[in-house]
């Protein structure tokens, strides 16, 4: 009897262990075109050693589990398994076990309900974040200065001749050029800043042309942009700083007019501040935009050896791109033959492809907090089904002795309440507690708000 009903429980447990390992190794293949053809999850196959891995472990722990129960089983008395089974009979022998395994069982459920929802609402924050531009209309061209013009400081920009030929492109409406590449990272390598009321760091900091900001669609809140004409090497040093970094440098008071002190290749500099433009994500995982400092490009003491020249158009490049492709690098190779074309892409396909492995991340830890929360919720009902099913005996009993039906049901419902109302509360507790070490990971998730929703279904499955 034993090494039938062992070998039963293996049977049922290795088939559902092929089951999930056969669906998992057919949806990989369909999860892998979802990605963009650079990433490196699309090496990601099956991995038959961790197949082996669970495997074993579902052996060890059946095996070890219905070995001990089945053993147990065939040790009793038969005449008393038939009237109580093994449930109050050394597995779990006293009521205090029992009520212990359930508030166990709801504790941890709870802490996994508050961690799927807090997925699903990272998930939903990386789908729907904005990134404080308009990508849909700009071509992102990535130039490194030819060797000729890389010369020492004082040398010609080679970029401006370019950025006037590329405006008589038929179609372009405005072109800019940055110092470093736009939504691919900026620089934070950079010293400290000293306003009149703080010290800030960890900000960003690019050099752009005039019409940066038009070229993204970006707004700018108070002042004005640069001007190629006025703001350039030898003028008085000006700078434009986003919204966060006017919060954290001045408290969010007008920052028109006030002065940015930093030392900025080999130079201590006195900026002052020009304009104030939205916040713009430059790192589409960051759940606050980062403070960030632009600056002339034209007032740098020394040319770069690469920069991104932004083209927006008059329409979708996508639409027509053979023509853009070509017409962007003709008029760059009629005018300088050698300079290197690193890449010429729609910014939207940037924007697609830095957000399409984190979504995709996200998606796959949101559907397994949503297994998660299935089993979970399923787990506590049958728990305490099972739990209160122990009272059915006592309340037939208690019914033919006359007991009122209604205050039956009400002890057993508030029976069942005190055993879940701790089990929640110790689960809110752990949640919170582990929602503070994990905060940083969780973008747009609010911990608080996720262990209370956890705690308010749980509670109405037990109830139910």
């Amino acid at each position: 009897i034993m090494s039938e009903l062992a070998a039963e429980s293996l049977w049922l447990s290795l088939c559902g262990g092929v089951l999930g390992f056969g669906i998992a190794c057919a949806a990989i293949p369909a999860l892998r075109g979802l990605l963009p053809p650079a990433s490196a999850l699309r090496g990601v196959s099956p991995d038959w050693l961790m197949a082996a891995f669970v495997a074993l472990l579902i052996i060890f722990t059946v095996g070890l589990m219905g070995t001990v129960i089945i053993r147990r089983a065939l040790g009793e008395d038969p005449a008393a398994l038939l009237r109580g089974g093994l449930v109050g009979r050394g597995i779990v022998t006293a009521k205090a076990g029992r009520r212990g395994v359930v508030i166990f069982e709801v504790a941890l459920a709870t802490l996994l309900i508050a961690a799927s929802i807090a997925l699903v609402q990272t998930f939903t924050s990386i789908a729907s974040a904005p990134i404080g531009m308009q990508p849909d209309r700009v071509i992102a061209l990535w130039l490194f200065a030819p060797p000729r013009r890389s010369g020492p400081s004082g040398s010609p920009p080679y970029y401006e001749p370019l950025l006037g030929a590329l405006a008589k492109v038929p179609g372009v409406q405005t072109v800019a050029a940055s110092s470093v590449p736009v939504l691919e990272g900026a620089s934070f390598n950079v010293p400290p800043a000293r306003t009149s009321l703080a010290t800030v760091t960890g900000y960003s900091h690019r050099a752009v042309t005039a019409g940066y900001f038009q070229s993204l669609g970006m707004r700018l809140q108070a002042g004005r942009s640069f001007d190629d004409n006025k703001d350039r090497l030898g003028a008085a040093p000006v700078a434009v700083v986003n919204r966060a970094f006017a919060v954290r440098g001045w408290a969010g008071q007008d920052a028109v007019g006030r002065r940015i002190h930093l030392s900025w290749e080999g130079r201590q500099l006195e900026y002052r501040v020009i304009g104030v433009a939205d916040n713009a994500r430059d790192n589409l995982l960051r759940d606050v935009p980062a403070p960030e400092i632009l600056t002339p490009l034209l007032q740098a003491a020394a040319v770069p050896q690469s920069v991104t020249i932004l083209l927006r158009t008059a329409t979708p490049p996508t639409v027509q791109w053979t023509y853009w492709r070509q017409a962007i690098a003709d008029r760059i190779w009629r005018l300088e033959g050698d300079v290197p074309i690193a890449s010429i892409r729609p910014l939207s396909a940037v924007v697609t492809e830095n957000q399409a492995e984190p979504r995709l991340r996200a998606l796959f830890l949101t559907c397994f907090a949503g297994l998660g929360l299935v089993l979970a919720t399923i787990g506590v009902f049958a728990v305490f089904a099972h739990w209160l099913t122990r009272t059915e005996r006592g309340l037939a009993i208690c019914l033919a002795l006359g007991a009122p039906a209604r205050r039956l049901f009400a002890g057993t419902i508030w029976s069942g309440a005190k055993v879940c109302f701790l089990g929640v509360g110790l689960g809110l507790i752990a949640a919170l507690l582990a929602g503070h070490f994990f905060q940083s990971l969780l973008l747009g998730a609010t911990v608080e708000f996720s262990a209370l929703f956890g705690a308010a279904l749980l509670t109405a499955v037990a109830v139910l």
